[in-house]
Formats: C-alpha cells, structure tokens, sequence
C-alpha cells in the first residue's frame, strides 16, 4: 500500500486488500479441486508455498513496477484496464502462496479450528503492528524484504520441528544473506510520470537533496534554479519571486519552500496572493495555521507583525527540514520568538484547543494535479467539514475570521462544496442569515472564502473590495453585492459563481434543491461522511455528454474510476472462483443433501462481506480518533484481528452456552449497531487525551465488536466440518472472495451515503447469516 501511494496513488491501497483477500478465495477454490493430492502430502506443500511466498513476494513488487499503467489514461487507452489486470494477477501470486499455507492447515485440522484461526488471527494483529516501527526503520523499497524474510523464518521453523533439521541451518543464513543485499542493494521505485516528483526532475538543473520514508509518507525535496510556486498569484504582480526548492509529499505535486534570510523583509509577492486578503482588515493578529507546507503562510504572517503565530503540523519531518536541513535557506523561520510549532493533527488541535485566535487559515491547495484530475476523491479529510468548521469558528476572537482557500475549477466544483459547508457550519452556530458572514471572492486560479461568526461591517468589506480591486480579484459575495460588481477581471460567459453562492446562501430548501440539481455534488462534507474531494455524481454522465459530448470525460474523478475497476474485476474473479470448484465437488454424496450449497453460500459470504465492511469503515472512522490514518490503520485492524482472534479461540465455549447457534452472528449485529450509536460521543469526549490514552480507548471499543465478529467463521466452518468436510475449502473460498468484494465495496458505499449507512448494512448481513441455517442448536 505504502509503495503504491509513492509509485501512483493512494487508491490502489484498496486494490492491494482486494488482491490479498483474493490470495485467500482462490487458495480454498484451488484446495477444493485438489484437496486429497495436497493433504496427502501435506508437509511439502505447507513448505513449497512457504518458500514461494518468501520468493514471489519482492518479485510481484518488482515486477509491478515494469508494468506501463498509468490510471490517467484508463478512459482513453483500453491496454490500461490490460495493465491493470496485470497488476493484479502479479500481487495475487504472493499472496495466494501464503494463503495456502494457512488454508492447507485449516482443511487438515478443522475440527481445531477455533484455535488456529486465533493464531492466524494473532498473528496477522502482530504483523500489522510491527510494520508502522518498520518503516521507521527501512526505506519503502525495502520493505517488501522484510515480508520474505519472514516467510524465510517460516519455513525454517518447520525443520526445526521436524526430523530433516538440517534444512534449518541452511536457510536461516540464506535469511541473513537475503537481508542484508536489500540493505546494500534496494530496487528503485519507478514512480508515474504524471506525478509531481516526476516533472519537478525534469526541470533544468534539478536534483533531490532530501528524502525520507515513514508510516505517514515519503517526504522529498528538489532544487532547480527555476522552480517557481505560487498559488492564484494576482496577474498586478510584476515583482520578482525568490528562489524556491520543492517539496513533495509521496511525490505528489509540490510546495514551495521559500528562500529567506530572516532579516530582509518577506517576499513581496506573498502579498499578491488571495490568502493575503484577512490581512487588509486584521491588525497585528493572533494567527493560527493549519499546515506548515513550505512556510508560506507563516512567512506572510510574521510579514504583517502578527502578535503570535501558531503553526500545526502533523509531519516533524518537515519541521525538521526548516530547523535542521533547510534552516540557512528558510531563515530559521520556525525557530522566531513569536513562532509556536505544534506537531500534531489539525483537527484535533482545532477540536481541543482553548486558545482564541483573530485568523484561523486553513488551505485547501494540496496538488492541483490531483485536485482537477480528481485522484484524491476518496481521501477522507476531516479538516473540511461542517463541523470541523464549526470547531473553528469557536476558536476566533470578536471579530476574527477563518479563511478557507481551494483551487478553481471549471465547471466550478470544490470552492461551491467549501461554500455549502461553511454555510451549514454556520447555521449550526444558530446564525440565521448566514450570507451575512460570509466574503467570497476569486482570482484565475484559487478562490478564498472569509467566514466570521460575526457580520461583516461596512468598513471590512470596503478594505477586501479595495483589495481584490488592487490585485483584479473577482468578488463572488459579500452582503449587499450588486450583480454589476461581478465576473469583472477573470471573466466567464455567466457570473456562474455569482449566482451558485446565492443559491447555497440563501434559505435551506433553495440549497438543497441546488444540491440535487447541480451536476456535480457540491453538498458538505461531514464527519460521517469526510469526502470533500469527492464531487462527480454518476446521475450526472447523461447531462455532462448531451452538452459536452466526449469532453465530459475530464470532469470524471480518477479514483473512482480505479475503484469501479477494482471492483469489477473483483467481482469477475470471485465469482469464478466460487463456481468453478463448486461445477468439480462431488455431487452424489449424502452430504448435498444434509447440507445446502445455497446455505454455505449465504453464510460465509454474508460473514465475509460485512467483516469487511466494518474492518474499511473502522481504519476511516478512526482517522479522525487517531489523527494519523497510520496509525488508525495499523491499531484498528491490529485489535480487530487481536479480538477476533479471542473470539474464534472461544468460539467452542460460546457455541455450547448459546442454545440457539444461529443466533451468534446476531451478537455482532447488535455490537455493530450499539456502536453506531456511540461512537461519534467516545471519540467527542476523548479526543483531548494524548494519543496513548486514545490507543487504549480504541482497543477497549473494538473489543466488543472483534470478539463477536470472530465467531461466526470458525463456528460455522466447524459445523460444516461435521457434515462435509470436503466443502471446508470451498467455504473458505467463499469467504475470501466475499471479502475481496466487500473491502472495494465498502469504500464505494461510504463515499456515497456515508460510514453508518455501512455499518448498517454490516448488521443486516450478520442477521442474513444467522438466518440462513447453515448452523444450529446442539
């Protein structure tokens, strides 16, 4: 996942865990075709796909990395969906192999079960938690080495249990030699050329001077003696911009880090630029950014004397580059007396924070690339939603503002989404008329919105008029705007701005029908539902092609598409491995009649599904808990699996105190919907406390969920146990391939109808489960 975000985007993460669940649905398909020849021989399959697991698993990494795919071109070039494919078949065979291993012990021991699926179950928990330090430790590339070296372990083990011993003392040096050539010779990562790193390499003169890999990203920096950044800078600059180095996030498009030598007086051109606009109307302010990024706002801010300025930044790398690296190039900017650095999340700052500020900037000016080209449409963001809006607001002094800066885009779509969800911000802070509070306005690239808890007063919206007429900004709204005052220097056919934002501002139900009928969702974001970058409505396709015939393709997001891709060929894929073997089982015995194929199709797909669906929601939800989805990832699904694991351990016990059988999958229904409910309350309550308390907090949630949610599957595989022991592999089979389905799945459904819809869907499946009859009372 993590080469995968560097190399294209993070999208392909939920391609990854599609790949690796569909390792486990086809290693049950191809252990039901062959099920006798493989335990017959049961040892040197365990150990031959061991071993090939240790071998194919850097190979499929390195391989993937020849393949020529490139998501921008899914639409236009039909050999990207060829390519993509082929990405999938290269990551399915590592994954396959060690699925095997596990399925190979599951089909002999079925009748134990309980107690090695919660050692599998462990175990994955243990690997989910040793890999966040590890990539601490090695970078990116390497890290595909330390999978194989375990799978080397693995099989060694097996030696050193069995008579042959010898074997062992042969491939644990083989282990040591392994290591350390990835130490001394790591593969280089073939990163797209359509991503931002890419092209600032390109530029002339250019070279890396910085790089650094850990859980939150690869963090890079490239100097060229023509790099020149500045977001929606004023066309009545004719200044010169100082030298500038880049700054790249997993390569994405860059920040501009900005030359300085902490006594000449900041860069002039920083003031002819849209964020510059709070400082015509604020004195001396109290400041608060959120986001460091390359210096930027903190620079203008001490520019214009600021009282104090606070900075949050969620990567001390990049405060590291400013103090350390970088510190003779920037100024030791961030070392000023007026300067406090806070590294931690935005938004848990903003929700914890007692401090009271005069401006609250918070930008949305991430990669443009990846903003119009819409590759960022399912990262969740909870910087951007109501109520993290709402949380601002009750930070600013009398008076004081919060300005929110996004990139244009034509048709107009994310500064529309800003609008909407500062509106609502608003009326949630009881304030009736809310276009009141609001300044908006544009240049011909970004577009900047003030918002005040306050009206603004005559004499403000004079100094911003007077500004935006300086620098030939648009102005989109302010109280009292005339139509004439609109669409003057940037110029559209229709004041098409204009008459968007009197839509959302006016009363709810004109905002809401302009919601439905606007071809693009331009709805708020909000916490359950934290999807800002998520515009394209598919309702729309019909309208976009009658008025725009072929050009309506542009418009289209590129992280859906990818993830609607996924999902088909998911679905392709599961569903031939589910009959394929099922057309080759033996179909004469008794055991067809006793137990129903319907029955084993019903239940462990329904389990697999919403596991799924709960595991995707959980790793989103607890993003905004956890503050790093690093980190939300990594304890989620390590207390998830650690839970579960407890549960299938007891599961026997369960089974025998619990009369009724079919009534266990209900159990985490149940859990799933109280849950729902109290939730968003533990995480409202709790998020001021340091981030080891919020783990602990976290881990005591899940418990309940993971234990019940660790039942079903090996009860149920048991019980089939009893009656068919051929069809174990096949439900196997079935189980994985579900969950190859729901992990793309659930991503899919929480972006169009939110994380509880999920969940909710979750619960029905479990109920669905109980329901169909596969297990029953003793």
């Amino acid at each position: 996942m993590r080469i995968f975000s560097v190399t294209q985007w993070h999208h392909f993460s939920y391609m990854i865990i599609s790949v690796a669940l569909l390792g486990f649905g086809a290693s049950g398909a191809f252990i039901s075709l062959f099920r006798e020849r493989l335990l017959a021989s049961f040892t040197f399959y365990y150990r031959l796909f061991g071993a090939l697991l240790a071998i194919t698993f850097p190979a499929a990494i390195f391989l993937s990395q020849l393949v020529p795919f490139e998501p921008f071109l899914l639409v236009w070039d039909a050999n990207q969906y060829i390519y993509l494919f082929a990405h999938y078949l290269l990551l399915l065979v590592p994954f396959f192999s060690g699925a095997m291993c596990i399925g190979l012990l599951f089909s002999r021991e079925h009748r134990r079960i309980g107690n090695l699926y919660f050692v599998n179950l462990i175990g994955s928990a243990t690997g989910t938690l040793l890999i966040v330090p590890l990539m601490f430790i090695l970078p990116v590339g390497q890290l595909p080495i330390a999978v194989s070296a375990l799978s080397i372990i693995g099989v060694a083990a097996t030696y050193t249990l069995g008579k042959r011993k010898e074997w062992a003392y042969i491939l644990i040096p083989l282990f040591g030699i392994w290591i350390t050539y990835s130490i001394v010779s790591p593969f280089e990562l073939n990163i797209s050329e359509y991503k931002g790193l890419s092209r600032s390499l390109e530029l002339p003169g250019a070279r890396s001077i910085y790089e650094s890999d850990s859980p939150l990203g690869r963090l890079s920096v490239v100097e060229s003696p023509v790099i020149r950044i500045a977001p929606g800078l004023s066309t009545a600059f004719t200044g010169t911009i100082p030298p500038q180095k880049a700054l790249h996030f997993d390569a994405a498009s860059p920040t501009a880090i900005i030359e300085w030598d902490g006594i000449s007086p900041a860069p002039e051109y920083l003031d002819y630029l849209p964020e510059a606009a709070p400082y015509s109307v604020l004195n001396k302010p109290d400041v608060l950014i959120i986001g460091l990024g390359g210096g930027r706002h903190l620079l203008r801010a001490l520019k214009h004397e600021s009282n104090s300025v606070t900075v949050i930044e969620r990567d001390r790398r990049v405060v590291n580059l400013f103090d350390d690296e970088l510190a003779r190039f920037t100024g030791r900017l961030t070392s000023l007396e007026t300067v406090s650095i806070f590294v931690t999340d935005g938004r848990r700052f903003i929700k914890t924070d007692s401090s009271k500020y005069d401006l609250i900037e918070i930008s949305a000016l991430g990669s443009f690339a990846a903003a119009s080209s819409g590759v960022s449409a399912l990262s969740e963001t909870y910087l951007f939603t109501v109520e993290a809006i709402v949380d601002g607001l009750r930070l600013l002094k009398p008076g004081g503002m919060i300005s929110l800066t996004a990139w244009l885009k034509h048709p107009p779509r994310d500064n529309l989404k800003l609008l909407a969800t500062a509106a609502e911000a608003l009326e949630e802070e009881g304030i009736r008329y809310i276009g009141r509070n609001v300044f908006f306005f544009r240049g011909w690239g970004t577009a900047t919105i003030l918002v005040k808890q306050e009206e603004f007063t005559e004499t403000e919206i004079e100094k911003l008029k007077e500004f935006c007429e300086k620098l030939f900004f648009d102005v989109i709204h302010y109280r009292g705007i005339n139509r004439t005052e609109v669409n003057r220097y940037n110029r559209f056919s229709e004041p098409v701005y204009f008459q968007a934002a009197a839509e959302i501002l006016s009363n709810v139900n004109r905002r809401e029908n302009f919601y439905a009928s606007y071809p693009f969702d331009v709805s708020p974001a909000r916490d359950g539902k934290p999807y800002f970058n998520h515009l394209f409505k598919l309702t729309a396709i019909p309208h976009l092609y009658r008025t725009l015939g072929m050009e309506w393709i542009p418009f289209i997001e590129w992280g859906y598409i990818i993830l609607f891709a996924t999902l088909v060929q998911a679905l392709i894929a599961s569903t031939v491995l589910i009959l394929i073997p099922l057309r080759f089982l033996n179909h004469s015995t008794v055991v067809i009649r006793r137990v129903r194929k319907l029955k084993i199709w019903i239940y462990f797909s329904s389990i697999g599904l919403a596991y799924m669906f709960v595991e995707i929601v959980l790793t989103q939800k607890f993003t905004l808990f956890l503050a790093e989805p690093v980190y939300s990832v990594s304890v989620t699904l390590a207390a998830l699996l650690f839970w579960s694991g407890m549960g299938s351990y007891f599961s026997g016990e369960i089974k025998k105190r619990i009369s009724k059988a079919f009534l266990i999958p209900a159990l985490a229904a149940v859990v799933i919907i109280t849950e729902i409910a109290l939730l968003d309350h533990v995480f409202n309550a709790a998020l001021h406390l340091s981030l080891g308390w919020r783990i602990i907090i976290a881990i005591v949630i899940i418990a309940p969920l993971g234990f019940t949610m660790g039942l079903p599957f090996p009860i149920g595989l048991k019980a089939l146990g009893k009656s068919a022991e051929n069809y174990v592999p096949w439900a196997w089979a079935i189980n994985g391939c579900a969950s190859v389905i729901g992990a793309v799945l659930a991503m899919t459904l929480s972006v169009s109808f939110g994380f509880s819809a999920v969940l909710l869907a979750a619960a029905g499946m479990y109920i669905v489960a109980g329901l169909s009859g596969l297990i029953k009372g003793d």
